[in-house]
């Protein structure tokens, strides 16, 4: 059994990086101003950082961290999961906004998508306190990033609800980023 462990190791981690490719909303009739176009791009660079963050918690299928560790990366999922969800929801409700084109250059694309892969072998190949401190290192970034650009984002749009959950999602990812710093200042004792 012992030799198939590492097939088993690979094979997880394959349907845990599939799992959080992103199935982002089009716009049924995007916006032809450049401020519409910009504001499109913020919200499908939203949807794709809380995208991948939403599968999170499956690393706990083969990872064992600790149980604040553990609790912490489900709280992230969660959180992920309800801000993707309503994106969706965002996307279903107004034809003008779409997810789908983030208007980055192909090669920060491609850059971006190196990362993530390179990052995900390095967090797959660690284990203990390595493993906690390359998956809280990710969500110190990710969340870092998403409380930036919901208020980035929440500048370019004029419809004020939507102004106001990107309010509340940089608020609660502000949260999530203490809770992190708190955690990586453990993993030093």
């Amino acid at each position: 059994m012992r030799q198939f462990r590492p097939i088993l190791v690979l094979g997880l981690a394959l349907v845990f990086c599939c799992a959080c490719q992103p199935n982002r909303p089009y716009a049924a009739d995007p916006p032809r101003d450049d401020q519409g176009q910009q504001r499109n791009h913020g919200y499908a660079l939203l949807y794709s950082t809380v995208n991948s963050l939403a599968g999170v918690d499956r690393v706990l299928f083969i990872k064992r961290p600790r149980e604040e560790v553990r609790e912490f990366l489900r709280a992230v999922a969660g959180f992920a999961t309800d801000a993707r969800n309503h994106l969706q929801e965002l996307g279903d409700t107004d034809a003008t906004l779409g997810m789908d084109d983030h208007g980055l250059p192909h090669a920060e694309a491609r850059a971006r998508d190196m990362i993530a892969s390179a990052t995900g072998r390095t967090i797959m190949a660690a284990g203990g306190e390595s493993f906690e401190l390359q998956i809280l290192l990710t969500q110190y970034e990710s969340l870092k990033y998403i409380r930036h650009l919901a208020r980035a984002v929440a500048e370019l749009d004029d419809e004020e609800s939507r102004k106001q959950w990107l309010g509340e999602l940089a608020d609660r990812a502000s949260e999530l980023y203490d809770e992190v710093i708190d955690l990586l200042g453990d993993s030093d004792n």
